[in-house]
């Protein structure tokens, strides 16, 4: 999976691609790969929708958490405005983008009914370290902020209750 074809830049952002397509295709291998064995996904600021969301501690603990809360959704999650800062000697990073996010309850994202959907606009930022081994770039921090949101948030309830048992 070595992207070392690809600029720094364009490798460091292809963890958030990975990450985002591995949740909308719930792909639990490439999801795998966008994370260290110890990253951490932050999901404590989705406490303003009242639902229990927590910081997720381990990639065995993010990968099935993350997939059987949001991977068996129908999903899509479009990202732009990338921005990365390598460190001097090319090992770590840190990542800001944003994303587009649809969200329906398995089966529910076709055909399209008015009001049946969860869209929100999310801010990305994480900390990145190079996998020299394999030419990869993988999270060690993510952290997920909602900028704003609109539409059903019960699509989430049934997410809510999956990540009680990932939660710390």
């Amino acid at each position: 999976m070595s992207t070392t074809h690809l600029t720094p830049h364009e490798s460091i952002c292809d963890a958030t691609i990975r990450m985002v397509q591995a949740i909308d295709d719930n792909d639990a291998a490439l999801l795998t790969s966008a994370f260290t064995e110890t990253a951490t996904y932050d999901l404590r600021p989705f406490s303003f929708l009242g639902l229990t969301f927590g910081l997720l501690t381990g990639r065995s603990t993010i990968v099935p958490t993350l997939l059987a809360a949001v991977g068996k959704m129908d999903t899509t999650h479009t990202l732009s405005n990338f921005r990365t800062k390598i460190s001097s000697d090319g090992k770590r990073a840190h990542l800001t983008c944003y994303t587009y996010a649809q969200h329906f309850r398995p089966g529910e994202g076709r055909p399209y009914q008015k009001g049946n959907g969860f869209l929100m606009g999310n801010r990305y930022e994480g900390d990145l370290v190079l996998d020299e081994g394999e030419g990869v770039w993988r999270f060690e921090r993510f952290v997920l902020w909602c900028v704003w949101s609109q539409g059903d948030f019960g699509v989430f309830e049934d997410a809510a209750r999956e990540n009680e048992e990932g939660r710390e």
